[in-house]
């Protein structure tokens, strides 16, 4: 049988995420079909051109045909019905490996490299070891997710035997995620007996993860066979979490019954949002049977649908019409926030309605809606409107971010109001410098006249600016 040598050399940057390179590869066929007309487009001369000899046209043609149908794309994994000998995979790979690289040559270079290990996968494995290292990243989780899905021995031994490479994580990542499509409980039964500590506990999760997507009810069928560890708790709730997606109301009691927490808080809000896009006031009501903490949980997820549901009106009257879900800043923040990126004149009509204490976290959220849709000029209006004190130092914050560095002229302006001399020191300071940039002398005027800095906080102020 034909071994693998461990390899320690191998330590290039990883910058994509295995996720992205395995999709890339393998279940983004619409795009590759919609440019394959254009690719095919090339003519025999043009290839010439671009100096392919012949057989390397030949090589291309192959690749053409790999993303040349949906079937085909989707379903690269599966067993090479055609029998093809390895030798025109091969082709096709070096030429694209070689040619210029865009989006369609990478993608195609991804499946020709995974119809490849599906016929020698070992094969695969000695090319890719003599590709430059940007190369290598993009196609060693290919050749892994290959592997993983055929449940090759030979390279899961590879990974066993070199836990410490500095990528072995990803690249067992591909292979066992991919591992877990096939055969799950064989994958989670050689991970905990050939390894250990975090390394298990990461591919672990992973498997369960992918094993979730396909049957969470297989999921928790296994999971109660196992101890209660930490680990095991935290299995759980990866398989909860996919079960609120497939089955929110079933998912609902569950989650309800589980032990008060933070991951149960965390499940909550998960719950809520996906019974909310089902019916929002069936949500509320389940929402409503929770106990205080759960409840301001679900609510905060739902304060955003219930305002999205064009019922901004009614979202804010059901926290108004609790002191409690007021003193919530979760609750509030979400509430006030989604009515104010749908139609900020509601809370500015509604303003009075608030508690003292809360009407400054209203205003911000106005200020900061406003500032983000660029609307300057009824910022303007609705911010003189505002009685100066905290209020209006409370709109005046977003503003001054919004500006300072793109209208400093107006982020000063604005930090004039704020209340503490030392915060609008700092504030003015900030704005006077970026101003300075561009209008020195403008902003040295600004410093020099202004009414609310002292005369040792200008001189101050002035010896910072460039």
């Amino acid at each position: 049988m034909k071994t693998i040598q461990s390899y320690n050399y191998i330590t290039p940057a990883y910058l994509l995420s295995i996720s992205v390179a395995f999709i890339m590869g393998f279940i983004c066929h619409a795009v590759f079909f919609s440019a394959n007309e254009a690719y095919r487009g090339y003519t025999e001369a043009a290839m010439v051109k671009e100096q392919y000899n012949h057989s390397e046209i030949k090589a291309l043609r192959i690749a053409d045909e790999l993303v040349a149908t949906p079937e085909q794309t989707t379903h690269v994994l599966s067993a090479d019905e055609n029998g093809l000998s390895a030798d025109p995979y091969r082709n096709a790979v070096e030429t694209l490996a070689r040619s210029s690289e865009n989006v369609l040559n990478l993608s195609q270079l991804n499946i020709a490299v995974a119809k490849w290990a599906l016929q020698a996968p070992l094969e695969v494995f000695e090319y890719i070891q003599g590709l430059s290292e940007d190369k290598k990243q993009q196609l060693m989780p290919v050749l892994m997710a290959v592997a993983g899905q055929t449940k090759n021995p030979e390279l899961q031994q590879w990974l066993h035997r070199n836990q410490q490479h500095v990528k072995h994580d990803y690249w067992a990542q591909s292979y066992y995620h991919a591992y877990a499509d096939k055969a799950p409980k064989e994958a989670l039964l050689f991970l905990e007996k050939n390894y250990s500590g975090n390394k298990q506990a990461e591919l672990v999760l992973a498997v369960v993860d992918a094993w979730a997507t396909k049957d969470v009810g297989d999921v928790f069928e296994w999971l109660q066979g196992r101890e209660n560890s930490t680990l095991t708790k935290e299995l759980r709730l990866r398989a909860l979490k996919h079960y609120i997606k497939k089955e929110p109301e079933q998912a609902a009691a569950m989650v309800a019954q589980l032990n008060s927490g933070d991951d149960k808080n965390q499940l909550v809000a998960q719950t809520a949002e996906v019974l909310a896009q089902i019916d929002i006031y069936d949500a509320i009501d389940w929402a409503e049977t929770l106990s205080e903490d759960e409840r301001a949980a679900a609510l905060s997820s739902l304060m955003h649908s219930w305002a999205a549901e064009g019922l901004p009106e009614l979202a804010l009257d059901y926290v108004l019409a609790d002191e409690k879900l007021q003193d919530n800043n979760d609750v509030l923040l979400a509430a006030v926030s989604s009515v104010a990126s749908l139609d900020y004149q509601v809370l500015v009509a509604r303003l009075p309605d608030f508690n003292d204490k809360h009407k400054q976290t209203v205003v911000q959220q106005i200020s900061s809606a406003l500032m983000h849709s660029g609307r300057v000029e009824e910022f303007e209006v609705w911010y003189q409107s505002l009685p100066i004190g905290a209020q209006r130092e409370a709109a005046s914050l977003p503003a001054i971010s919004a500006n300072v560095r793109t209208r400093p002229d107006l982020a000063f302006k604005y930090a004039e109001n704020i209340i503490s001399a030392q915060d609008r020191q700092r504030y003015l300071s900030e704005a006077a410098q970026s101003w300075a940039n561009s209008e020195p002398s403008l902003a040295r005027a600004a410093i020099e006249f202004s009414e609310v800095l002292s005369e040792q906080q200008k001189h101050k102020i002035l010896a910072e600016l460039p």
